[in-house]
Parts: C-alpha cells; structure tokens; sequence
C-alpha cells in the first residue's frame, strides 16, 4: 500500500445508470463529449460495459487488461477505457493477480484531471468498494415518469450506502420536447423530503449530442467537482484497499 499514488492524481467520479435498453439510453461514448469541457485530460471509464465491443479497437478487446483509447464522440474524440475484466470476482484469485490488476489501473489512469468510471444502478451494493472510492457521484435520470421511480431508488441505495461526497443527477432527454415537466426536480424534492438530501444539478444530455447547462453554475455538479481537494483525492488508495483487505 505504500506504493500507491495518495492523493490520486485526477478526481473520480460514479457515473451511475439505470436499465439503459428499457430507456433507450445511447452508449455514453457517443454523446460524454458533451459533458466533458477538455475531453483530453477527461478519461471514461466504461467498467459497466455499456459501450458495445464493435466500437472498441479488437486489438483492445484481445488485451487482458484495455488500456485507454480514443473514440470518436459527438463533436470531439472521447478518451476511453474499457471494461476491465476484475480478477478479485474470481475464486481463485491471488493476490498478485490483484497486484496486476491495481498497478495496471493505476498506470492508466495516471495521465487524467477527471476519471468517470460506469456503474449499473442494479450494481451499487456489489460494487460499493468502487463507488465509495470515488470524490463524487452523478446518477443519469431518463427525462420520463417511468424513470423516476428507478432514478430515486438509485439515489436511495447509494445515500443508504453510506455514500457522503457530492451527489448530483444529470438528465437524459431525446428531445426538449421530453422535458416540458422538470422530472430532475421532482426528484430533488423527494430527495430533499425523506433522505434530507440536497442533490446537485448537472443539466440535461439529449441523446442527439446536446447539453444544457444547469441554470445556477455556481452550484453545479460540474463546479463542486473542480473544487474537491486535490489533497483529498483518495480513489485509488481506497480502491486498492478494499480490494486487498477485501472479505475472502
């Protein structure tokens, strides 16, 4: 643990999705660019497996562990990592194997100011070492009344997790049209009323490639996350941790 980068060099952040096939949410490579001011040093990493493997260099998908690539977005290329196969899923793991898989992410990772890492609402339990590793959260909320329910029930299990850096909801929407009722502040208000939860705003991603910025930027997800600490920037630190001194 001594070898660990501490603080991490870039701020991490959940990107937290509900069922993307029953909102016909598109892969996030093809319209991330858009939420990310300077792609360059912004690395998204798809450990959900939303972006599907015809869109991802084969040379990529052979490695055992991806490294970084570039993909073309809506208007600027996405730098992007694949999913990565986790070798502590397995029973037979090792602690090298570990080791590996650690310094590996580590040295990926390393290059970036921001890393948003994928994560299945359905996975938050499973994945709570990764999540609570990360400086800040931001769950997507499809701009329906059938995905408020799953949106809310995602920001409930990541509140109860014991989750307390920064939460904020970010807003899918096929159109303007989508968004003649304000579904991210009904949720809010829910949010606010049994989980005493002030959520942060980070606009509205159409799936044809635009964005809405928040209306108070002061306040925004995007601002509270350029403020974080750099010195409290502890991802890989926790994230090695809890895989090391994971329950066998």
């Amino acid at each position: 643990m001594e070898s660990v980068m501490r603080p991490a060099p870039f701020a991490a952040i959940a990107f937290v999705f509900p069922d993307m096939e029953e909102f016909g949410i598109l892969p996030p490579v093809k319209w991330f660019d858009r939420i990310a001011e300077n792609t360059s040093s912004i690395c998204l990493w798809d450990q959900a497996g939303f972006v599907p493997p015809d869109l991802i260099p084969q040379t990529q998908i052979r490695l055992a562990y991806p490294t970084p690539v570039r993909l073309n977005g809506k208007s600027n290329a996405v730098t992007l990592l694949p999913q990565l196969s986790v070798p502590w899923m397995s029973e037979d793991c090792n602690e090298e194997d570990c080791y590996e898989f650690l310094s590996h992410l580590a040295r990926s990772l390393k290059p970036y100011s921001q890393v948003w890492v994928t994560i299945k609402a359905s996975d938050i339990y499973s994945k709570q070492g990764l999540l609570h590793a990360t400086d800040a959260a931001c769950v997507l909320v499809p701009a329906s009344q059938e995905g408020i329910l799953p949106s809310y029930e995602a920001i409930k299990s990541i509140t109860l997790s014991g989750y307390f850096a920064p939460l904020g909801i970010l807003q899918y929407a096929s159109s303007e049209a989508d968004l003649q009722e304000d579904y991210a502040d009904r949720i809010k208000k829910v949010a606010k009323r049994f989980l005493t939860l002030d959520l942060v705003e980070a606009g509205v991603i159409f799936s044809s490639g635009g964005y809405e910025q928040p209306e108070k930027k002061d306040g925004s997800l995007g601002k509270r996350i350029l403020e974080l600490n750099a010195r409290e920037r502890d991802f890989l630190y926790c994230l090695f941790e809890s895989v090391l001194y994971r329950e066998k």
